[in-house]
């Protein structure tokens, strides 16, 4: 529920990892929507792809080129990605607190729905109260919770309660992306196979990408709290009601999912809770429960056959041996062996 399909070789990566659905969380215009119709036209290979349309605000930190200043701009925007096939809207980081509403307006009246950051000078309340559906990013949820002084979160105290409170009645849908937080605090000395045992198996210029990624030893300690207390807190927030959904952002190609609800797992839910955050809760957000995410007579033939039981053992997630998307029977190490992933 949170990709970013950066390149076509990562079609059949994701595929053989057992993904035949993706969100992708914010494109290039004219490449997802590419890269979607080769898909859809059975001239290329990959996961079905739900596309989420980004759209910022201005300046330097500004992301991408879509961006909007004003609410007549906003809407235009909203309207082009509709025009398009998108079903939802990403707000980023800069836009502008004042055309959130008006941006969730447009998108709501257009049957669409908004997924994002929680632009600087916001709080995820205010964010929600906006119109916001869905948001990105457990640090939005951590950001409101009252700290003890070493780092961990709070649930007695009298905010965070009412920030929980708060997500449930509103129904905010939250997408996570411990994995992302995991590689970005990690020491980057430690072994990062540890996190991804099949690391050495993607393509070189990938691994080349991700093997310096993390902190300096000092660093990765002084943030280790906080990564405890948000993979804490999806705990917290399952317990509590608020949908959880597992996106992995910009994650190992295929891998990270697996990783993520490994992470899920160790946070408290059980196996069945964690692999629901990326079959059934999704398809539901998406208002797609009727045609995927559960096995069902009518429903999609999108099947993974796994080799071992993850209810058991969540690791066992990673053993894909067969994938069906809408019928059509992969194998994943062809597909691995066509983009380049030594499997």
């Amino acid at each position: 529920m949170h990709s970013h399909f950066e390149q076509a070789e990562w079609g059949p990566a994701y595929l053989a990892a057992g993904v035949t659905t993706v969100r992708d969380c914010g494109n290039e215009f004219g490449y997802i929507n590419a890269i979607k119709t080769s898909i859809d036209s059975h001239n290329g290979v990959g996961p079905n792809i739900l596309k989420a349309g980004i759209v910022d605000g201005p300046g330097d930190k500004g992301l991408g080129i879509v961006r909007a200043t004003t609410e007549e701009e906003a809407i235009r925007v909203v309207n082009m990605y509709k025009n398009n096939g998108f079903v939802q809207i990403k707000i980023y980081s800069s836009v502008k607190p004042a055309i959130v509403k008006a941006i969730c307006i447009e998108a709501h009246r257009l049957g669409l729905t908004v997924t994002g950051h929680i632009p600087m000078g916001m709080t995820i309340q205010q964010g929600v109260e906006a119109g916001m559906d869905q948001v990105n990013h457990m640090q939005y949820v951590f950001s409101v919770m009252k700290k003890n002084k070493d780092g961990s979160v709070n649930l007695d105290d009298s905010s965070s309660i009412a920030a929980l409170n708060f997500l449930k009645e509103h129904k905010t849908v939250i997408d996570p992306t411990i994995g992302v937080f995991e590689l970005a605090f990690r020491n980057v000395k430690d072994d990062i196979t540890v996190m991804e045992p099949n690391f050495y198996t993607l393509p070189v210029p990938t691994q080349v990408l991700f093997k310096n990624t993390g902190m300096p030893e000092v660093q990765a300690k002084q943030y280790k709290p906080v990564y405890d207390a948000m993979k804490g807190l999806v705990k917290t927030l399952y317990d509590k009601g608020i949908p959880i959904v597992a996106g992995t952002d910009m994650g190992f190609p295929g891998y990270s999912v697996a990783r993520e609800l490994e992470l899920y797992v160790e946070a408290g839910l059980t196996p069945l809770q964690a692999i629901q955050t990326a079959t059934i809760t999704p398809a539901r957000v998406m208002k797609m429960d009727q045609q995927t995410g559960s096995i069902r007579v009518g429903k999609q033939a999108d099947l993974v056959i796994i080799d071992g039981d993850p209810l058991s053992n969540i690791r066992d997630i990673r053993n894909v041996s067969m994938v069906i998307k809408q019928g059509q029977q992969y194998d994943p190490g062809t597909l691995h062996r066509m983009v380049g992933f030594a499997k």
